[in-house]
């Protein structure tokens, strides 16, 4: 996400750096384990909001 944020030059170069230095480790090692998925078979942000949320009901 921060390689598209810096391409696209959103938003300033140094926030996305200050993203990128305080990430938390779970995040990235998060972000590295999608990447592994190709683009076409993951899920739309809006299913995987419903999974998410449907978790949260079930947590609540």
């Amino acid at each position: 996400m921060t390689d598209f944020s810096h391409e696209k030059q959103l938003p300033p170069e140094a926030e996305i750096d200050a993203v990128r230095r305080d990430a938390p480790l779970e995040l990235i090692r998060f972000q590295d384990a999608a990447r592994i998925v190709p683009l076409s078979e993951r899920p739309t942000m809006e299913a995987w909001l419903e999974t998410f949320n449907a978790g949260e009901t079930e947590a609540a």
